[in-house]
């Protein structure tokens, strides 16, 4: 698998990933609060993709208006980790 770093059109480049993913995407990520992504996460699991999405507990994750709730009904996995302020998780994407 390659590392690609991006710092110019983040979401487009992570939608375009998500597009051509066939079996498994995992995300963790200490914020995920981009609703186009996220509907393109609950798409693709609608597709028989498994989808992985792992965050932080926090009050930003919390209070932004996705319903993390909905990828669980489609069949993906979610999970929100450590309201400890030592834990901390770095954006990461990976598709197959």
């Amino acid at each position: 698998m390659n590392n690609i770093v991006r710092f110019d059109n983040i979401q487009l480049n992570i939608l375009n990933e998500l597009l051509k993913a066939k079996q498994s995407i995992s995300v963790a990520g200490a914020r995920f609060t981009d609703d186009k992504l996220f509907q393109s996460l609950c798409k693709k699991v609608r597709q028989n993709v498994r989808v992985q999405l792992i965050i932080m507990d926090d009050e930003i994750n919390e209070n932004c208006r996705i319903d993390y709730r909905e990828l669980e009904s489609a069949g993906g996995k979610m999970l929100k980790v450590g309201k400890e302020k030592e834990l901390f998780i770095h954006n990461n994407l990976w598709v197959k």
